[in-house]
């Protein structure tokens, strides 16, 4: 039995114009599977779909993103088809050091990122501007080396509902100016 497809790229973005991405949930032998777009490796290693998770590889740059900023927020646009409390999406912006990050976290390292930015959302079914401000531990922001991100149709794997679909588009990064940017020594 193959894979079914849970990620697509639809024509017409949140202003009609570009593309933007859906992402689908989808039933497989009576198991809700979340669709998910990651910078890492999506890996199952049981049949059971709560064992699954997304991983920062250092050993293979087709499932890393090295990065070194420390951003104050992530903002993108979102439509999500679910409208009652069967599930939500979410969203996984996780900082990290020279480690194989995991989301969710397998174990005491992963549990803490240098710096997180994570949502649970709904959007009544039309598109919304979601804006996620990064929390970041002490002195997170100097040792970021990597970002493990994740958009998925169901917050929780194995849960949720079939027909869960997520319109992601217009991903930003937010840099705020410190207050020091702005003081003169006149």
């Amino acid at each position: 039995m193959g894979a079914a497809q849970c990620v697509f790229q639809e024509k017409n973005g949140r202003n009609g114009k570009g593309s933007c991405l859906r992402i689908e949930s989808k039933s497989a032998l009576g198991v809700i599977v979340n669709g998910a777009v990651t910078t890492g490796r999506i890996t199952a290693p049981t049949i059971r779909p709560s064992g699954a998770y997304n991983q920062t590889v250092l050993s293979d740059s087709e499932f890393q993103l090295p990065f070194k900023d420390a951003p104050d927020s992530l903002v993108f646009w979102a439509k999500y088809s679910i409208t009652d409390k069967s599930d939500s999406a979410k969203v996984s912006f996780l900082l990290h050091d020279n480690f194989e990050q995991t989301d969710p976290p397998r174990d005491q390292v992963s549990l803490q990122p240098n710096g997180a930015a994570l949502k649970t959302f709904q959007t009544a079914g039309d598109w919304q501007r979601v804006s996620v401000p990064f929390d970041y531990k002490k002195n997170g922001k100097s040792n970021t080396h990597y970002l493990l991100a994740t958009f998925s149709s169901s917050h929780k794997a194995g849960k949720g509902n079939s027909n869960a679909r997520l319109w992601i588009d217009e991903v930003e990064l937010i840099y705020n100016r410190s207050e020091q940017a702005f003081i003169s020594n006149d």
